[in-house]
């Protein structure tokens, strides 16, 4: 998580400079709201509580520009590891693979064109009715426009060396068990499995069965032992979410949030 809290710090500098320490806090605290929601949305809210009210939709904004970039190279990286498994495994016919690779390629390189052209958000919203409620929505989605390409670079940096810890963690936590692969099996698995998993909207404690049936299916080609692939999948995830989310929930203690949500501070 020390990757994915410099990615937002790097988009939240470029309104203000926020201290490392607070940045730090509103990761693990937005991850201790993740648990209980679908795709991890309470991620976002749990972030602006330890930011100052004038902070806050610029912080959800660069959270949510953070997360398109971790998307990019989740679905990357999880496209190109199905691609070798496909191949390799399946022996999927030539026509099927190129059909389908070339859809998802198309799908991906939009999403890198909208990443690095954020201002369509600011036309898409121009063109919603003008009604006072959405209009105030409106408002804080053009804090998108003012991201630069270096900017976006940068968190993008970010993102694939918090997905390379990421596997390199679920590959020692396989070995660690006694799921012997090498390290081109291990990728082609973690890949395609971390890519399914996101893609259903669960929260992360239900996901978790989800998550072991995508995982029993993928390790079953290079293990016969569910249990060692569901004790690995179980440890991954306990490393991931459930240790930063306890440290989550102390840093939550400690904050006063009735105060933090209030508005009296009108200085901001």
């Amino acid at each position: 998580w020390f990757f994915e809290t410099m990615k937002w710090r790097s988009l939240l500098n470029h309104f203000e400079d926020y201290p490392l320490e607070k940045t730090f806090r509103a990761v693990f605290a937005g991850i201790t709201v993740s648990l209980f929601t679908p795709n991890r949305i309470g991620e976002y809210g749990g972030r602006v509580l330890f930011l100052p009210p004038h902070l806050r939709w610029k912080g959800t904004m660069s959270t949510l520009a953070g997360s398109l970039a971790q998307l990019i190279v989740l679905i990357g990286f999880g496209l190109l590891a199905i691609a070798v498994f496909s191949v390799e495994q399946l022996q999927l016919e030539g026509w099927a693979f190129m059909g389908a690779a070339s859809l998802c390629s198309v799908g991906l390189l939009i999403l890198i064109l909208t990443y690095y052209n954020l201002e369509i958000a600011i036309r898409v919203a121009d063109k919603l009715p003008r009604w006072s409620w959405l209009e105030k929505a409106k408002k804080p989605v053009r804090y998108l426009a003012e991201f630069d390409p270096k900017a976006l670079t940068r968190a993008l940096k970010f993102a694939g060396l918090r997905y390379g810890v990421y596997a390199l963690q679920y590959y020692l936590v396989a070995l660690f068990f006694g799921i012997q692969t090498g390290p081109m099996e291990a990728f082609m698995v973690i890949g395609s499995i971390y890519l399914l998993q996101t893609s259903i909207p669960l929260p992360p404690i239900w996901s978790l069965l989800v998550r072991g049936q995508v995982a029993l299916y993928f390790w079953g080609f290079f293990c016969s032992n569910p249990i060692l692939i569901l004790s690995a999948t179980f440890g991954v995830w306990v490393i991931n979410l459930i240790l930063p989310a306890l440290l989550g929930m102390v840093f939550l203690m400690f904050l006063n949030i009735p105060k933090t949500l209030s508005y009296e501070a009108k200085k901001y």
